[in-house]
């Protein structure tokens, strides 16, 4: 039987020989044109910048009031212009001598001068606590001067102030079946008394004259009647489009645990619960000037913080300038809010404000600048904005969209 041997390879002439080691190195130098390439797009992928985060665009919606002040305006709604919106109640909070008075009226001054409000009641309510002694021509102009009511009139025509919490929201009432939105200040619920407070006053000098202890009480009873009314009052609000302006003043917190705050306000839970934006200010340092050879405080650094905010959600603190001879200075804070955060360099005691001015200039000299021109004060306006965009976007937190 014959066996099957294996066949031998045939042996490649010099000519196969060749042109097999050519096609290995064309081989060899596509592979390595392919590993160079892959390996430029991974570095080009590593040197490409990042896209810059921008900042949440402003909610868009009705003109919103402003606050007065721009950086406060920037810190609530992110719009330079305006903060509250129409249709809610805010709460101012703060310590005594912390301009709360005065931030209220610039409210109802800037209502005063804004078109989108022209139709707008402007009342000013000052409770109990002896009236605004303000020079409102002098310090927020004649629109506010000629438009400011009070809640109500006494039969002579003199202004009458709400006394009570309950006569408080039958003011309130009154003003909304008028027919016509409002912007209105409760400057501020600790002047106001209560049924319950003087039933209680009432009841104890009874027992106090008849030699008895006085009767125990579980407070004035406006808690109870501020959750009782805002329920109704801001769907009354929303649709008329008003404005509720409430003052409260701070009060210290006694046996405050190390995680809460240190300070607590009048009027229960549900003030905080029913507002829409939440402000608590404070006194930083006092701005002082050397006249006939002494140091005099001239004015007063305003700390502002949002504890409160259902515009955006944002908490942010921020602060201005209060002068009592000229109120809020929204310009010269506006000027030191860039300079503080490096948008514009200052030396020697000048400012290089970019855009604004040609050649750097003190900080006075700088603010009469754009003091006079309405154009530099919008130019100003923007820089401001830009400078916290800025900000917000550098806060935000890097993620990929979880809702699509």
């Amino acid at each position: 039987m014959a066996t099957a041997t294996a066949e031998k390879p045939k042996k490649m002439t010099k000519a196969e020989r060749r042109q097999a080691e050519r096609e290995k190195n064309r081989e060899r130098r596509a592979a390595r044109k392919r590993a160079a390439a892959q390996a430029a797009q991974v570095e080009a992928a590593a040197e490409k910048p990042k896209a810059e985060k921008k900042a949440v665009e402003p909610p868009k919606g009705p003109e919103l009031l402003s606050t007065g002040s721009t950086t406060l305006n920037l810190a609530i709604s992110g719009r330079a212009t305006g903060a509250i919106v129409k249709g809610s109640l805010v709460l101012w909070v703060g310590d005594s001598g912390a301009s709360k008075t005065l931030f209220a009226l610039t409210q109802l001054a800037e209502a005063a001068n804004n078109p989108h409000f022209d139709g707008y009641r402007l009342i000013y309510d000052p409770t109990t606590e002896g009236g605004n002694l303000m020079d409102i021509p002098g310090m927020f102009g004649s629109k506010l001067a000629a438009r400011l009511e009070p809640p109500a009139r006494e039969k002579d025509g003199e202004p009458r102030p709400s006394t009570r919490i309950e006569e408080f929201y039958y003011n309130v009432d009154d003003a909304v079946k008028a027919g016509k939105p409002f912007v209105y200040v409760c400057d501020s619920m600790d002047g106001l008394t209560s049924e319950a407070e003087e039933e209680h006053f009432s009841k104890g000098k009874a027992a106090f004259r008849r030699g008895k202890a006085a009767p125990g009480s579980y407070g004035d009873g406006k808690a109870k009647k501020n959750s009782e009314n805002l329920r109704q009052l801001r769907a009354k609000l929303e649709r008329t489009g008003s404005i509720l302006i409430v003052i409260c003043h701070a009060k210290e917190l006694m046996n405050a645990m190390p995680f809460q705050d240190s300070k607590t306000r009048a009027g229960g839970r549900s003030l905080r619960y029913y507002c829409n934006t939440e402000i608590w200010t404070s006194v930083g340092a006092k701005i002082k000037r050397e006249v006939n050879g002494r140091s005099r405080t001239i004015g007063n650094e305003i700390i502002l913080k949002v504890k409160k905010n259902r515009v955006t959600g944002r908490l942010f603190d921020t602060k201005t300038t209060v002068y009592p001879s000229l109120g809020v200075d929204d310009l010269g804070s506006c000027v030191d809010f860039l300079v503080e955060e490096d948008h514009w360099k200052k030396h020697l005691g000048k400012i290089a404000a970019v855009g604004i001015a040609p050649e750097p200039l003190g900080r006075e000299a700088l603010i009469a600048r754009i003091g006079a021109s309405s154009k530099l004060r919008r130019a100003l306006r923007k820089e401001v904005t830009r400078c916290w965009r800025g900000i917000e976007a550098a806060c935000a937190v890097e993620r990929s969209p979880r809702y699509v």
